[in-house]
């Protein structure tokens, strides 16, 4: 799964808003390492997100659930699907941390309802021992977005079960006041939390929305990178107008 792979190597991936399974199949024809089905911004009914569940798994193509705050009753639900993980915005604090470990781990650490009728648990023909070491290696994503949450970090990290801390840099350079996200106030911070991070023993992931972002977290040691497959498809889109009208 996701989480052991992100110990071996570094992963790239990207966030799709859009509930198109045939997206999702050409990710996993191109060779990304995850996707992330973002029901905080994106548009997915239940059962176009099963629709894209099910594309992943028929590529062998590893999916994360980015949830919008520490539901159990959506953290629940995504998990059910088969998530590989969850990622879930806005945590700006260690209590809302445990609140997010709680829903996504079973009794006694935690307290999500237990059914294997669902896609994790094969509707019931998965083996159970199986159907648990599975549940095991979900992934646990918070995200660091706010400057509260960022003036928190050391609580946050504190938090035993989560695995991994994402730095939402858009939010994040709002909420600080950064002149943008690459701006050198911005990149001094993203190397502060990832070293954070790291000392804690646990996964830096972060937004890498073009190859300049996506170097700079290379270079900070940020070992989950995600971008965005509006802005892949809009950069494809620009490249090749441009392309075609330069050549009229």
């Amino acid at each position: 799964m996701l989480k052991d792979k992100i110990k071996t190597e570094a992963v790239y991936g990207s966030f799709l808003g859009l509930p198109s399974p045939v997206i999702v199949d050409l990710m996993g024809g191109a060779g990304y390492d995850f996707v992330i089905f973002d029901i905080e911004h994106g548009n997915y009914s239940n059962s176009e997100l099963e629709n894209c569940a099910r594309a992943a798994a028929a590529k062998g193509l590893p999916y994360v659930i980015r949830i919008p705050c520490a539901d159990q009753a959506t953290i629940q639900k995504a998990l059910d699907m088969g998530a590989d993980g969850i990622m879930v915005s806005m945590v700006n604090d260690a209590e809302t941390a445990e609140k997010v470990c709680k829903a996504a781990l079973y009794p006694p650490k935690g307290c999500r309802g237990f059914s294997t009728h669902t896609i994790a648990g094969d509707f019931g023909y998965l083996d159970m021992d199986a159907f648990f070491e599975n549940a095991e290696r979900v992934m646990i994503c918070v995200q660091i977005e706010t400057k509260e949450g960022l003036d928190n970090l050391d609580e946050i990290l504190s938090v035993n079960d989560t695995d991994m801390i994402f730095v939402g840099a858009a939010d994040l350079s709002v909420s600080c006041d950064f002149e943008s996200m690459m701006c050198d106030e911005a990149v001094s911070t993203y190397r502060t939390i990832a070293e954070k991070i790291k000392q804690a023993g646990k996964i830096p992931g972060i937004l890498a929305f073009d190859e300049e972002m996506a170097d700079m977290a290379k270079d900070l040691g940020y070992q989950f990178r995600a971008s965005t497959i509006i802005g892949t498809i809009s950069s494809a889109f620009e490249k090749e107008i441009k392309e075609i009208k330069e050549k009229k």
